[in-house]
This record gives structure tokens, sequence and C-alpha cells, in this order.
């Protein structure tokens, strides 16, 4: 089974959503259709019990210093920021280093490429055997004799004879064989380190490991960190005052389609929101809100873009496979949506 994950950040200003969309693949085509996992990752996490994430407010992003990154600064700037959006999904501010944030958070990925030999296989499959006609045909010769009171009389005879027989179709159990053959997969292996600014002392690990035919570690990683970021602490300033605050009603995150663009994408339209009534789909790009760019903008500063009062609008332009659309939203205050829906 394919699967696909994405990250939710619910546009409540402000909000968040936990809940991961569906790991069975859409069969409809989208932006990220091309990437995916042979299967769900397996992650595992640790957090330091004596640690009260509650009390933390800001982080940092190092890069990472494997062999791949000290090769490739930009792929490790690249991974910084894709972690950066993490973070700040689950409410922490961005600083800079020099700022002396709470945690400290770096990311490490890495990719194995392994070939498995698959020998032949004799399988059993259903075979179809079909109907035909069967024609009997048959001869037949001898002597006859008649006898009455005064005459005798006798005789050869020989004739042939056919009758037809139709025997219908049927299903049965028959063999095939299936060559031999050799199969690779890439195992990406992510790894999360965050540690307490001050201290520096590692508070939290996480990891996850999965197997997919993208070599790319900056693609293969993300459904990965979209499993593993449910273990990360959510810091509570998350949900923050909305008083006033438009309800759009769609989810997003910013991830890359590529590894070097960056653009928020679509990850769920509630139904009867003004998102799902204007539009919006699933896994739409959304590459320029109220005529400003979205390529590589953080999260932060998307959240920035779409903050606004109840009855103002917001104009995207949106990129759906291939083409680019322009929508248009008005906020509207969450209690007048479920008000409409009920």
């Amino acid at each position: 089974m394919k699967t696909r994950f994405f990250l939710h950040f619910f546009i409540l200003i402000g909000a968040a959503s936990l809940t991961l969309n569906s790991c069975s693949p859409s069969s409809k085509v989208t932006n990220l259709s091309h990437i995916h996992l042979q299967s769900d990752p397996k992650v595992t996490s640790f957090q330091d019990p004596d640690v009260d994430f509650e009390k933390f407010r800001t982080f940092t992003v190092l890069p990472s210093t494997n062999d791949a990154t000290r090769e490739n600064p930009i792929l490790a700037k690249q991974l910084a920021f894709y972690l950066r959006n993490v973070m700040e999904y689950h409410g922490y501010k961005f600083v800079a280093p020099s700022e002396n944030p709470d945690i400290i958070a770096t990311m490490d990925v890495k990719s194995e490429y392994h070939e498995t030999y698959i020998p032949p296989q004799t399988i059993s499959v259903p075979v179809y055997i079909p109907g035909k006609t069967i024609t009997i045909e048959s001869n037949s010769k001898g002597t006859a004799s008649a006898f009455s009171d005064d005459e005798y009389a006798y005789g050869n005879y020989s004739g042939t004879s056919s009758s037809t027989i139709n025997v219908p179709g049927s299903m049965a159990m028959g063999t095939k064989t299936i060559p031999g053959q050799t199969v690779g997969h890439y195992y990406p292996i992510l790894s999360v380190w965050l540690y307490g600014g001050n201290k520096k002392e590692n508070i939290w690990l996480g990891t996850g490991v999965g197997v997919t035919d993208l070599k790319d570690t900056r693609l293969s990683c993300q459904p990965i960190m979209n499993v593993l970021h449910s273990k990360i602490p959510y810091n509570p300033s998350l949900n923050s005052d909305t008083v006033n605050i438009g309800y759009i009603g769609m989810s997003y995150f910013v991830t890359t389609p590529d590894g070097n663009r960056f653009y928020p994408f679509i990850t769920g339209v509630s139904g009867g929101t003004p998102a799902d009534e204007a539009g919006i789909e699933y896994e739409d790009a959304i590459i320029m809100i109220n005529g400003t760019p979205t390529e590589n903008l953080p999260l932060s500063k998307i959240s920035e873009l779409l903050k606004g009062n109840v009855g103002e609008a917001v104009s995207f332009k949106i990129w759906r496979v291939g083409k680019a659309y322009d929508f248009t939203v008005t906020r509207k205050s969450r209690e007048a949506v479920y008000k409409k829906k009920n």
C-alpha cells in the first residue's frame, strides 16, 4: 500500500488541527501525488520527563552536519527550513541563535538503497476453458433376411449417422510461473533532536524510517516527519485568543513538491466553510495570497498573510496540477459557519 501523510495547520488563524489525513492515497492526481511511501513509516520518540515544554516559547534551527550536507550546504539549509516549519506548526516562535532560544532543533536525514532478489514463483491462477462442440459419427452395416409362406429374401445394408454435443465453457485452476527479479528500494532515515537552549542538553529525540522509490531525501523525509511530528510537544500559546479573527475553514502546511520550492499546500477543507464554498481543494498549492508570492515563506509568515477579521476577503492564486486559478474567500465567524451547517 502506498502511503502519503501531510501535516495540518488549521486556519482559524492561530489554531492547529492535530488530525492527519488518511494513510490511503487518493486516486485523484494532485500536486503531491508523486510523494509517497511503500508502507507506513516506523517512528519512535524519547522525551525527557523532567522537562516542562510549556515553559518554552522560542526556538532556532541549526543545519545538519552529516556527510551529505557538508558536501551540499544548500541541502542543509533546505532541511533546516523544513524543520523550522514543523516547529512553528507546534506553536514555537523562530528566533536567531543569538537571541537565546528556549529550544535548539536540528535534523538529520540519510537514505540507503537496498536490493532484494525475488526467486521465480509458480502460482495457481483461475483459467477459463472455452466451450466447444463435439461431433460423434457412427457407421453401421450388416445382412438382413426375411421369410414368408412361399418366399425367402435376404440382402446387405450399410449407413452412416452423426450427432453433436455442446460442452459449455467453464473455469478451472491452472498454474503460472513468475520469473525471478531484483527489486530495489530506498530506505530514508530521519532523526530530529531538540536541545534545551540554556543547558544544551538533549530534551527530545525522534527517529523514523520508511520505504520508497524516491532517491531525494528532501522529498522522502516529508511523509516520515508528518507522522513523527505528532510526538513533538505542542506549545499552549498555539491556541491563542482568536476573537474577531475570520474563519476560512481549510488546513495547510508548508511543504515542497520538488525539494527546492516550498509552498503552503492545502491538507484539508471543511465542508460548508468559506474555503469549501469558494472551490479550494485538497493538495492545492497556494502560490499567492493577496498578491504576495508565497514561495519559500515560512509557516509563520503565511499565517500572518491569512489573518483577517470577519467579513474581510482574502484572494488566493492556486496551483492545481499544471494550471493556476484565482479564488476569493470572505472570512466568516466560526459560529456563523457551524450554525449554518447545523
